[in-house]
């Protein structure tokens, strides 16, 4: 199991020589369970004098995290971080026979005496960082489907600028739209229809329909509307194919839509 070792920095050096010192000068072995988090820690242990300011990797770390204290209290981040459910709490405090390890996650909060049973112990501490590693996997889970997300959103960002800036290009098809967007005709297709409720070619015609109204309701009055011209601005390859889509979307030709738009005007 790979996680993270946090430590301050007095705990840091202690480890590093694998023992510490009694109050009358004697060595002390280092215990059983802090002995194994020091073994099996990922990447190398870290000064945990940071943890007074943790930043946001802390909270989104991408391996479980451990963090040992010896302090009665938690900063507000390092709470946080803990709510996350990827965070292992270690608190050692006390000195001697009065020395306590208490344990917090964001589901448990246990605590040993000195000389509690050391297999016990480190059962808990393990069981408690499988469940920190679970969170870990759901906090990626979660990333990788935020990234999805604003990738998407990107794509259909692109695509609708896309279509604004290219409509009125008869050679815009929907292969041209996606190679333009950087992804595959079935990517597009599956964006599209996930984000807009249709397909890319279904939203490029309805927009060309948009705009080839635009057209006529801004065409001059005194001047005759014609229609191969309303259908080339709009981006379509044929005056008959723009009238058979327009009188499909509008339940009009473009001859009667724009008799009644003036009519209205009047």
């Amino acid at each position: 199991m790979k996680y993270i070792l946090y430590l301050e920095a007095s705990r840091l050096a202690e480890l590093e020589t694998h023992n510490t010192i009694e109050s009358n000068g004697s060595p002390k072995s280092v215990p059983t369970w802090l002995q194994w988090l020091w073994q099996h820690r990922h990447g190398g242990a870290r000064d945990c004098a940071q943890l007074l300011n943790p930043d946001a990797s802390l909270q989104n770390s991408v391996l479980p995290v451990v963090v040992l204290l010896e302090t009665n209290s938690l900063h507000d981040r390092l709470q946080d971080a803990m709510n996350q459910g990827h965070t292992l709490v270690l608190e050692w405090q006390g000195k001697g026979m009065a020395k306590t390890l208490r344990l917090r996650t964001k589901t448990l909060d246990k605590t040993w005496q000195d000389g509690s049973d050391q297999a016990d112990l480190l059962k808990s501490i393990r069981m408690a960082l499988r469940h920190c590693s679970q969170a870990t996997k759901s906090i990626k889970r979660q990333q990788r489907v935020l990234a999805s997300r604003l990738s998407e959103e990107q794509i259909l960002q692109k695509f609708c600028r896309s279509i604004d800036e290219h409509h009125a290009d008869t050679r815009c098809s929907i292969p041209h739209l996606a190679r333009l967007c950087g992804v595959s005709n079935v990517r597009l297709q599956q964006i599209c229809q996930q984000h807009l409720g249709q397909g890319p070619k279904a939203y490029l015609v309805q927009q060309r329909i948009q705009k080839a109204s635009e057209l006529i309701r801004n065409w001059p009055e005194n001047r005759r509307c014609i229609l191969s011209k309303i259908a080339e601005k709009a981006g379509f390859s044929s005056p008959s194919y723009f009238s058979s889509l327009f009188l499909t979307h509008t339940g009009q030709t473009p001859t009667e839509f724009r008799h009644q738009h003036l009519q209205n005007k009047d």
